[in-house]
């Protein structure tokens, strides 16, 4: 009877982190795509684009994430990009966040 709970108790456990494993994977790939598309679209607008979002959006998209948000304000000497980025989480628990999402900012601002 022991023996059963024992192992019980290791299933469990091995169950919860592999749950806590795949958040913690969807959290940092979220914030790495998002910090890339904020960079990537400020590169763009640096390099004379109207609009970095689409860079953001295709940036995102090869970093395994979507896209959801992306605000550009500029004027002649400054600009910033916000994004907002969502990352399927890779177990889907009835009950629990099936996305995670990040966000990261980018420009040149002069002081």
């Amino acid at each position: 009877m022991l023996l059963l709970v024992v192992a019980l108790v290791v299933i469990c456990a091995s169950w919860a982190v592999m749950i806590i494993g795949a958040y913690v994977n969807a959290a940092h790939t979220a914030s790495g795509a998002a910090d890339l598309a904020a960079v990537d679209a400020a590169r763009a607008l640096e390099r004379g684009a109207s609009d970095g979002c689409p860079t953001a959006k295709t940036t995102a998209a090869r970093n395994d994430a979507r896209l959801t948000d992306c605000k550009t304000v500029a004027d002649d000497t400054e600009y910033v990009v916000t994004v907002r980025v969502q990352v399927k989480v890779g177990i889907a628990i009835p009950g629990l966040p099936t996305e995670v999402t990040a966000s990261a900012e980018a420009g040149e601002v002069n002081p």
